[in-house]
């Protein structure tokens, strides 16, 4: 079997996983971002630097916030949470659809939302969010990209071949639909409570509230369903 044929093998299985209720059906959403995806990439800009970028946005948000302490939630909103949350959602689809998935970028990925997870946390915290409910949703989020990378480096078992690495991040790595509910929950419930407290409305700061708590259940899911996922008789084959 060719490169391009285990390249196909592996994106058909990677589709495989993709649910009903994912946020967007992913061929759609690739098909709906494909002509600028690929317009970017034939000017040098791939998908891993679509997540970089995003990366180091979020590190420059930190560091803002930590010296100016700004608190008005637009701020937030307009110039970090829905950039990061866009280069997200884009930079799979730019790497599907130039056919650039790296067992880097897919790592850089998580780690980018680990961080984006961590930041939001902490403004909410200093916006008065529950300090045990902060520390829950850091803690599942780090579990699971912690628990995704053992099972990485369990799964090469040190052959760190470039085929082994793309069929195992294909295979264990992309977002399932428990994932995606994951993100959706964590990412409007912080933003929504800060909103909630900023501007003093009851519903957005108990909506924002109930949504983090519905993370924290999806995300234990999301633990056991990543973790403990083994091929089913068929995908051995």
């Amino acid at each position: 079997m060719n490169l391009k044929e285990r390249r196909k093998r592996f994106m058909d299985r990677w589709r495989s996983r993709q649910g009903p209720w994912t946020l967007w059906n992913i061929d759609k959403r690739d098909g709906f971002l494909r002509e600028s995806s690929c317009w970017l990439y034939r000017y040098g800009i791939t998908a891993n630097h679509i997540t970089l970028a995003g990366f180091l946005l979020n590190l420059l948000w930190i560091g803002l916030y930590e010296y100016f302490k700004f608190r008005n939630p637009l701020y937030h909103l307009s110039f970090f949470i829905i950039p990061i949350g866009l280069s997200d959602v884009f930079d799979g689809s730019a790497a599907r659809n130039n056919d650039d998935v790296t067992p880097q970028g897919t790592l850089g990925d998580h780690l980018r939302d680990m961080i984006y997870v961590f930041t939001m946390s902490r403004i909410a915290l200093d916006s008065g969010l529950d300090w045990r409910l902060v520390v829950s949703v850091v803690v599942v989020e780090c579990l699971v990209l912690l628990l995704k990378t053992i099972a990485f480096v369990w799964n090469c078992d040190g052959k760190y071949t470039r085929e082994e690495i793309l069929e195992f991040s294909l295979d264990s790595f992309q977002h399932t639909d428990e994932d995606r509910w994951y993100g959706v929950f964590t990412s409007f419930g912080i933003p929504a409570f800060m909103v909630g407290v900023y501007y003093n409305v009851q519903f957005l700061v108990y909506a924002g509230q109930s949504l983090l708590i519905c993370s924290l259940g999806i995300g234990v899911l999301v633990l056991k369903k990543e973790f403990l996922w083994t091929p089913t008789p068929k995908e051995k084959e």
